[in-house]
C-alpha cells in the first residue's frame, strides 16, 4: 500500500469502562503521512483517579504497562476532546487497543477497541 504524502488514514473504537469505572467516547489513532495521533472526541469523559495514562496496547484485558503496550501520556483532562502524540516509529496497525490506566492502582479504568 502507498501512502499518500497528504492521505490520512484512521482507526477508531468507542470506550466502554471497566471494573466499575466510567469511560465513554470515541479514540481515534489517524495517520497523515508519517505522523499518527491518538484524538478523542469531545463526547470523551473518564472516571477520576491517580495518575491515568493514556496507552496503546496489543490486549484488551491486563496491564497495558509492559513490552505489549507503550504510554503516550498522562491523561490531559477528564473529558473533552484532547490529542497525543504517538512516537515515531509505531504504525497505525501495531496496536488494537487504547486504554486508560490507572498506575498506582494497577486498574484499567477503560478501553477502546480499533477497529
Amino acid at each position: 500500500m502507498v501512502n499518500e504524502p497528504n492521505s490520512t488514514q484512521s482507526r477508531s473504537g468507542v470506550f466502554s469502562g471497566n471494573a466499575g469505572y466510567m469511560v465513554t467516547g470515541v479514540a481515534t489513532l489517524s495517520q497523515t503521512g508519517n505522523q499518527i495521533i491518538l484524538a478523542f472526541g469531545a463526547d470523551f469523559k473518564s472516571s477520576n483517579g491517580p495518575m491515568l495514562g493514556v496507552y496503546l496496547a496489543k490486549n484488551a484485558s491486563g496491564s497495558p504497562t509492559g513490552t505489549n503496550s507503550v504510554k503516550l501520556a498522562n491523561l490531559s483532562n477528564t473529558a473533552g476532546m484532547q490529542q497525543y502524540d504517538v512516537p515515531a516509529g509505531i504504525s497505525l496497525t501495531d496496536y488494537n487497543h487504547v486504554v486508560i490506566y490507572c498506575v498506582p492502582f494497577n486498574i484499567r479504568f477503560g478501553t477502546a477497541t480499533l477497529n
